[in-house]
């Protein structure tokens, strides 16, 4: 079902806090909060529905949606259920078909998520999620120091992005560890592997320490993380004077 004009003119007059970016290929939206939801589903239903009828039916919530304590529901249901006026609007206006409910998902007609859960790529404009899928899962994404925000695809595949993620994120950042590039990756910027390793935790500060009175540039590499153990690798600028421990 193809968005509604109307919809669309109401998007962009009430969700002001919304970003667009690819999905699966598909448009897919990225919303702060319930609240922001809850507001643009009212005005909507105020505007093709009347304000009588809204009052007559949501006097009583009418300052919950312009409140910080909002539904938290996406919908205008009352005890889990529609006005079947609400209804009749919603479907006289082509916004929802029968048998459908006027909630988010089916007024937008369009996949979309929270901020606190997705983000876009400032290159590419991929959808990515930062919620962990399971037990194994590491982030295939990267925060610049100036908060611009690239996927694991264009640090791999475009030089600029990757030397930005070496040089701002991780080179001598014992609190960052590479989740992003392969071995190769650090051999053809001129780093040579100096330990690899496996144990149940990784203590990078006090290695740094202790690796930083030798070499200039040092990177952190987890290789593997499961619930039991960290499989990690320590990179150094390329140099003939030091003793490799593999």
């Amino acid at each position: 079902m193809e968005r509604n004009p109307l919809v669309y003119q109401m998007m962009e007059s009430h969700l002001n806090d919304v970003y667009y970016g690819i999905k699966d290929s598909k448009p897919f939206m990225i919303v702060e909060s319930w609240e922001e939801i809850e507001r643009f589903i009212y005005e909507l239903t105020k505007e093709i529905c009347g304000e009588e009828m809204v009052n007559k039916y949501y006097k009583n919530k009418i300052k919950r949606f312009y409140s910080s304590n909002g539904i938290s529901g996406g919908d205008l249901s009352i005890n889990g259920s529609y006005p079947q006026e609400i209804l009749d609007c919603f479907i006289e206006q082509n916004i929802i078909k029968e048998n459908m409910i006027p909630n988010f998902d089916n007024i937008i007609n369009m996949e979309w998520g929270f901020s606190d859960e997705f983000s876009i790529c400032d290159y590419c404009s991929s959808v990515i999620s930062r919620i962990p899928d399971s037990a194994f899962w590491t982030p295939d994404y990267f925060y610049t120091p100036y908060d611009d925000f690239y996927c694991g695809n264009c640090t791999r595949l475009f030089d600029f992005v990757k030397k930005i993620y070496i040089e701002e994120v991780l080179l001598n950042n014992y609190n960052a560890a590479n989740t992003i590039l392969n071995e190769n990756d650090f051999i053809n910027e001129g780093y040579t592997l100096y330990q690899h390793n496996k144990t149940k935790m990784l203590n990078s500060e006090e290695l740094f320490e202790e690796l930083n009175k030798k070499y200039e540039n040092i990177i952190f590499d987890i290789v593997e993380q499961t619930p039991f153990e960290i499989e990690w690798r320590v990179w150094i600028k390329n140099s003939g004077d030091y003793e490799g421990e593999i």
